[in-house]
């Protein structure tokens, strides 16, 4: 019976893999606002800037920030996931900031989560000169992108605070965001195989699916994935009391109930992320912030990066929520 369970699971799982739809990316021209690309926010890479998207408008509008995913180890500003979200919320009254951030073959945990900190330091410490409404700001994030966004929220002003922005030196600004936006973000590391055992994906195809997560880096420093590369050790090895540290679950039980508001999607066909983390993730924020602060939604055939979770049905919803989050009434 569970031989059987297994076998129907992972062929579901593979087809939906095999074969989710794609859709075509638009190339027509932006002409309701302004575009500033490769604004620095740091001064210790190269890599440290983010890309801005203007609306036309005469009054301050609400921030959205973009962080895109890769694994920690790929991926830039102008990812695939991030255009589809600030080609739609840039339509829709929100300014987006796609952040750029170091990459971990550049800089190790917790570099990435300083980098998108600074970001919204710096966002938020020239909200007046961009049209930024200070008090409504959002930040997105899918996979490893989710993994930062969430950190991000959930960590102390004064947690992964050390860059200093450009111009500003270390002038004290506020990274705090009123609504955290998770797309199957990763948020436990260490070994998957138990969810995805939980799921009755088979091993094979996981491994198969995740072959792009793959850099020269993993085998020369004995790595076992781009988790543990990340971190600069095996997660697993990091004794129990330790391990909070770097993820999300150690920083939510500290929130104030209310002080956050979160939007968590996971398509239950992930392969590459199990689906089990994030639904510990809601029960964390709803055990901690209150269940009306949480919306939560699992497509079912959805896979890892599924462009149907960026169609403008889906993300028409999500709007909605963010919306009501934000105090917004259009």
């Amino acid at each position: 019976m569970e031989f059987g369970r297994r076998i129907c699971s992972t062929l579901d799982a593979l087809w939906h893999n095999a074969f989710a739809p794609v859709r075509k990316m638009p190339t027509t021209p932006w002409e309701n606002g302004r575009e500033l690309l490769h604004i620095p926010y740091g001064e210790t890479s190269e890599n440290q800037y983010l890309d801005l998207y203007l609306p036309d408008s005469g009054e301050k509008l609400p921030l959205l920030v973009l962080i895109h995913g890769g694994g920690f180890v790929f991926g830039d500003s102008q990812t695939r996931q991030v255009q589809w979200m600030y080609r739609y919320f840039r339509q829709h009254g929100y300014v987006c900031a796609s952040v750029n951030y170091r990459l971990a073959q550049e800089a190790p945990w917790p570099a990435a989560i300083a980098d998108v900190k600074a970001a919204i330091r710096y966002l938020r410490a020239n909200a007046d000169d961009y049209g930024i409404d200070a008090g409504r700001i959002a930040v997105w994030g899918e996979s490893a992108g989710g993994y930062l966004a969430a950190m991000a929220a959930v960590s102390d002003d004064d947690a992964f605070n050390e860059m200093q922005l450009v111009h500003r030196g270390t002038e004290s600004v506020s990274a705090k965001v009123q609504v955290l936006v998770d797309y199957y973000g990763v948020s436990d590391f260490g070994d998957k195989s138990v969810d995805f055992t939980r799921n009755g994906i088979a091993g094979w195809l996981v491994r198969l699916a995740n072959r792009w997560l793959t850099i020269p880096e993993l085998a020369e420093g004995h790595f076992n994935s781009v988790d543990d590369f990340f971190i600069r050790m095996p997660y697993d090895a990091i004794p129990e009391n330790e391990a909070d540290v770097y993820c999300p679950a150690g920083y939510i039980k500290k929130l104030d109930i209310g002080s956050l508001k979160v939007i968590l999607v996971h398509g239950e066909s992930d392969i590459t992320v199990p689906v089990q983390q994030t639904r510990r993730l809601e029960n964390a924020f709803s055990a901690q912030i209150g269940e009306e602060n949480v919306f939560a939604v699992y497509p079912h055939p959805c896979k890892h990066a599924d462009d149907r979770l960026y169609s403008d049905s889906f993300l028409e919803t999500i709007e909605e929520k963010m919306n009501c989050f934000l105090n917004i009434h259009r």
